[in-house]
């Protein structure tokens, strides 16, 4: 805590507090004092009845008199000053005792002050940390000895669960806190060396499917007990890899025929020069083939790199299709199959890349006259399944 959060401490110096115990010493030696004058003012009366007829006694008598009236004035003015002494030092006694607890009074108020102070601040750091979490992508759990404390809301929709379930994940009420069990001695075991485990893990949806996961673990104490744990989905990451793969072999697979045709058009070149132009054409035409597979590849590449770009530009959508279409009539007509396209009587003004849309079009025009036996049928038809949106269907 910095110097300005401390609390002031005020130290009074309060006037000791009066010993009555001295006062009734005092009161008593006082007390005494005056029985012994009364004692010989009697004895001197006594005297005096006796020896009445004399006149030495009587100036002995009287200058005894006027001595023990001293002493008596003596006393008495010491018992005043003692008394008078004795309310000062009580009255600042009591102003001390009351200083202290104003003092006190006062130390408590702002104590009071400070801790509903600092509560605020951290309910307030409290609730930006759950608001950061809870725009977090990926799910957060937070442990102390096993046991949820914390688990942001993406982690529950990451496996399924309603937001009536999700206050369950730190009472145990559910799947999940039994799952969570052995990922946390998992992380335990793990955070033994460096202090954070990573790596893959598997876990089961609401729905009972697996999901693959990858997982964070760090403590966030010496003792290991306390762990934060992140937990991202990468059943997509793992399709995608997939898919690349395919992509890969696909298109791998794709160039072996296009040079084969290569091959087979320059030995035939070499052959037939009278047909030359026939040739070329075809070289052409397979050239430019192989340079949209080569294309497509560095599409793929470019994902990755997240420096995709589109150059987009209005057109219609119908006669992006059309052009598909007609790229492959002659392949359509080589096999057999019949290319029927329904393209309807409506005109949609669309804002894309003309050539994307193309390549699309051309993959799944492509595709299925791969998959469609001679004599057979591809329809290709124009979609308004919801308003502002269209779309392609090839059958």
């Amino acid at each position: 805590m910095s110097d300005q959060s401390r609390l002031p401490v005020l130290s009074p110096r309060p006037s000791a507090r009066p010993h009555l115990s001295l006062l009734v010493l005092m009161i008593a030696v006082l007390f005494l004092a005056m029985i012994a004058a009364g004692v010989v003012l009697t004895n001197q009366i006594s005297v005096v009845v006796s020896n009445a007829g004399g006149a030495d006694w009587t100036e002995s008598f009287v200058s005894m008199n006027r001595a023990l009236l001293f002493i008596l004035g003596i006393a008495a003015l010491l018992l005043l000053i003692f008394f008078s002494l004795f309310i000062v030092n009580l009255r600042r006694y009591t102003d001390g005792r009351s200083f202290e607890q104003q003092v006190a009074s006062s130390q408590q108020t702002e104590l009071a002050n400070r801790v509903q102070q600092l509560a605020a601040e951290l309910q307030a750091q409290r609730d930006q940390f759950k608001a950061v979490l809870s725009v977090v992508q990926d799910g957060v759990v937070y442990a102390e000895g096993g046991n949820i404390r914390y688990a942001n809301r993406a982690l529950a929709n990451l496996l399924g669960y309603p937001p009536e379930e999700f206050g369950e994940f730190s009472s145990g009420g559910n799947g999940f806190a039994s799952q969570f069990q052995p990922m946390y001695q998992v992380i335990q075991s793990g955070t033994r060396s460096g202090g954070v485990w990573q790596g893959p893990y598997k876990l089961l949806h609401k729905d009972g499917s697996e999901l693959d996961v990858s997982i964070v673990g760090k403590s966030i104490d010496g003792t290991r007990d306390h762990t934060i744990t992140i937990i991202k989905d990468s059943s997509q990451e793992k399709r995608l890899q997939r898919e690349k793969t395919r992509f890969i072999s696909n298109t791998s697979h794709e160039l072996r025929t296009p040079l084969a045709n290569l091959k087979t058009r320059l030995y035939l070149l070499r052959k037939q020069p009278d047909k030359s132009e026939e040739h070329l054409l075809v070289l052409e035409s397979t050239t430019e083939y192989m340079g949209q597979l080569i294309e497509d590849m560095m599409d793929h590449a470019r994902f990755e790199k997240g420096v995709f770009q589109l150059e987009r530009e209005e057109a219609v959508f119908q006669d992006l299709i059309q052009e598909s279409v007609n790229n492959y009539l002659p392949k359509a007509e080589r096999r057999e199959v019949r290319l029927v396209y329904h393209q309807g009587d409506e005109r949609d003004t669309v804002f894309v890349d003309h050539r994307r849309i193309l390549q699309v079009a051309n993959n799944l025009i492509a595709n299925a006259l791969n998959h469609t036996a001679k004599g057979g049928l591809i329809e290709i038809k124009i979609l308004h399944r919801q308003p502002g949106q269209v779309g392609v269907e090839v059958r």
